[in-house]
């Protein structure tokens, strides 16, 4: 039994491991399970190092993953982070420095966490696994299949996150587009000014409520996505968010290869389950970098809510917004604005 402390994740205690070490690049372990902040967790795993291309194998369950850091620098650090920072530019930039001396991986893992809370993520029922051949930081050659599925948790900084690793790029830079969009389109005052029409609330001119945006943070009740990787173009077989503010899924393809985006997405105001029906389309198009986003509606609904919408006390910019959409919305695959969208969220 051993202890030990790691500045970035914590206090490791009673533990014991058991590993095969052949070099610096040919390292097993056996197993490797103890106490991490208190919390028991077990992990296998191994890296083999060859010419061309590393294996990598990854086993890790723990009921508690509590990391120091998560709880107080980083939250606080996710209102500091400027756009500048984590914009797409800069992202691409460093993945051509790493690049040269990057050498690809095959991953296989599977992650299994009860409760957690760590940088730029906290939720319950963590599920990840990831088969995958020749991931780099630009993703550009990957081939292979990721799943993610967690709840009842929150985002901490999508755009930081989406940019963290070759991972999270892929799990979570679906999310981090389509959050841009939402607040250049100004969707979240749509889909607002939607659930109050489709709910019969009435207010006044005092109850308007501000603009809306997604500034990094997205609490969430589930967050399932699963992604097949061909030869650099990631295809969404599935993903959908759930939130008591809105929920959306997420259909079409990322090519990180020649950077290129061709994504649609429902959307509904408040909780929707993922078969449920969403009246807000969204269809990006365009690049990583430069997304364009235009926007459609149901039309068994748009009669309903614009005529409310606009008789009712609702601010100048939703009236507008609800304004565009019906009059030009002819049938449920119309769009009806688009608008280029800056680098930064």
């Amino acid at each position: 039994n051993i202890g030990f402390f790691v500045d970035t994740a914590g206090t490791f205690e009673n533990i014991n491991a058991s590993a095969e070490i052949g070099s610096i690049d040919e390292i097993k372990i056996n197993s490797f399970e103890g106490l991490l902040n208190k919390n028991p967790f077990t992990l296998q795993a191994s890296y083999l190092k060859k010419k061309d291309f590393a294996d990598v194998f990854l086993d890790f369950k723990a009921e508690k993953l509590y990391l120091i850091n998560s709880a107080n620098k980083e939250e606080n650090k996710t209102e500091q982070v400027s756009q500048e920072e984590s914009s797409p530019a800069k992202e691409q930039a460093t993945q051509e420095e790493e690049t040269s001396t990057f050498v690809p991986i095959n991953i296989n893992a599977n992650i299994n966490i009860g409760k957690m809370d760590v940088p730029y993520l906290r939720g319950n029922k963590l599920n990840f696994t990831a088969k995958a051949k020749n991931i780099t930081p630009k993703m550009d050659k990957t081939h292979g299949t990721f799943n993610l599925s967690v709840q009842d948790g929150q985002i901490k900084d999508v755009y930081t996150l989406a940019n963290a690793n070759a991972v999270a790029k892929v799990m979570f830079m679906s999310l981090g587009i389509v959050s841009r969009v939402i607040n250049t389109l100004n969707v979240l005052d749509l889909l607002n000014g939607m659930g109050k029409v489709l709910s019969g609330k009435k207010e006044t001119e005092e109850d308007i409520p501000q603009h809306q945006e997604i500034n990094g943070k997205m609490d969430f009740d589930s967050f399932d996505t699963k992604i097949d990787f061909n030869q650099g173009v990631a295809t969404m077989k599935k993903c959908s968010f759930v939130s008591d503010l809105f929920s959306f899924r997420v259909n079409g393809n990322i090519n990180f290869d020649n950077r290129k985006i061709k994504l649609n997405v429902d959307s509904a105001p408040g909780k929707h389950t993922e078969d449920g029906i969403m009246p807000l389309n969204i269809d990006i198009k365009g690049t990583i970098e430069e997304p364009k986003g235009s926007l459609s509606v149901l039309s068994s609904v748009s009669a309903l809510v614009g005529d409310t919408v606009m008789n009712n006390p609702v601010s100048n910019m939703l009236k507008k917004g609800w304004g565009k959409l019906f009059s030009s919305s002819k049938d449920e695959e119309e769009a009806i604005a688009q608008e280029t969208l800056p680098q930064e969220p």
